[in-house]
């Protein structure tokens, strides 16, 4: 997300550039999303943390069912 804008993972209460009042809904979570869609692997992290991404991305590709 650009930081710009409201979204719909803008935390609770969070207030955006191009809007003057804070957040009033609930930030949706991605991660839960793809549990709860049957991910059989999920990772959450930033570009800021390239090294927990780049171990993330390692223990997805040693798992049998990479790609699916």
């Amino acid at each position: 997300m650009t930081g710009g804008q409201y979204s719909s993972t803008t935390p609770y209460g969070m207030k955006a550039t191009t809007g003057p009042y804070s957040s009033i809904e609930h930030a949706f979570k991605i991660s839960e999303l793809a549990v709860t869609a049957g991910a059989s692997f999920v990772g959450q992290g930033t570009v800021f943390h390239a090294d927990m991404l780049q171990t993330l991305m390692k223990k997805h590709s040693r798992r049998k069912v990479f790609g699916l």
